[in-house]
C-alpha cells in the first residue's frame, strides 16, 4: 500500500491479523534516515535508475527500504523549484506592499495571507524563514523578512529522488521488496486505464449483486483492453 495508508491504526490492523506487508513510510520518516542516504556503502543498484538500502528498524520489528531513483530525483527537484519560486515572488510582493503602504496594515491579516502563501505552496513551504516585524521607517507599521533557510536546502538537495518503504517481512531482498511494493503502480495503472481510456466511473449501486456486476464489467473490459 501507499503512505497515505501508512497509519499506526491500519499498521496495527495489519499486525494483529498476522498480514505481512510493504508499505510506502510517510515522508517525514525519511528524516531519521539522512545518514543513511549521505553514506556510500550497502546501496544496491537493482536497476539502471534505481538504488535500494536495507535499514533495520530501531525495534526490530520492521525493515525499512530506502530506495533512490534517478529520474524521481529530477522530478522532485524541478517540484520543489517551480514552488520556491513562485512562493518567493508572492512573498516579494508582500514585502514591497508593506514598504509602500501609505498606513498601518493589520499583522494578524498579514500573518494570514502568508499562513494562505505557505499551505498553498506546501511543497516549498520550508525554503524560507518568514518573519514580520515591527517597522519604524515603513508607513504600514510593519516590515517582512524573508531568509533563505539553508538546512531545509540542504537536506531537499540531499533526499531529492528518496523515498522510504517499510515491512514486517524478514527474510526478502531489499530487489523482492522493491518489486512488491511496486506492484502497486501496476494497480493504479489499471484504474487510470479504466477511468480514462475505457471511461468507466463510479456508480453509486444500493446492491450487492449489482456491485459485483459493475466489478465485473470493469474487468471485462479491462482485459479486452489489455
Amino acid at each position: 500500500m501507499d503512505r497515505g495508508m501508512a497509519s499506526e491504526e491500519n499498521l496495527k490492523w495489519l499486525r494483529e491479523g498476522g498480514r505481512r506487508y510493504v508499505i510506502g513510510a510517510v515522508r517525514s520518516d525519511l528524516r531519521r534516515f539522512e545518514q543513511k542516504i549521505v553514506e556510500a556503502k550497502d546501496w544496491q543498484r537493482i536497476r539502471d535508475d534505481i538504488e535500494v538500502k536495507l535499514c533495520p528498524s530501531p525495534d526490530g520489528d520492521e525493515t525499512y527500504i530506502l530506495c533512490r531513483s534517478e529520474a524521481r530525483k529530477e522530478k522532485d527537484k524541478a517540484i520543489v523549484g517551480r514552488f520556491s519560486e513562485r512562493l518567493r515572488v508572492l512573498l516579494d510582493r508582500l514585502q514591497r506592499r508593506l514598504v509602500t503602504a501609505r498606513k498601518p496594515v493589520d499583522r494578524d491579516r498579514v500573518n494570514r495571507q502568508i499562513g494562505r502563501m505557505l499551505g498553498k505552496h506546501s511543497r516549498a513551504a520550508n525554503c524560507f524563514v518568514v518573519t514580520v516585524r515591527d517597522s519604524k521607517t515603513n508607513a504600514s507599521g510593519l516590515q517582512l523578512i524573508v531568509q533563505e533557510n539553508k538546512d531545509w536546502s540542504r537536506w531537499t538537495e540531499r533526499s531529492a529522488g528518496c523515498y522510504l518503504l517499510r515491512s514486517n517481512v524478514a527474510n526478502w531482498t531489499e530487489e523482492e521488496l522493491w518489486r512488491t511494493y511496486i506492484q502497486l503502480t501496476e494497480a493504479e495503472s489499471a484504474f487510470r486505464i479504466q477511468k480514462s481510456d475505457l471511461s468507466i466511473r463510479p456508480v453509486w449501486h444500493q446492491r450487492e449483486d449489482r456491485v459485483r456486476a459493475h466489478i465485473f464489467i470493469c474487468f471485462l473490459g479491462y482485459a479486452l483492453w489489455k
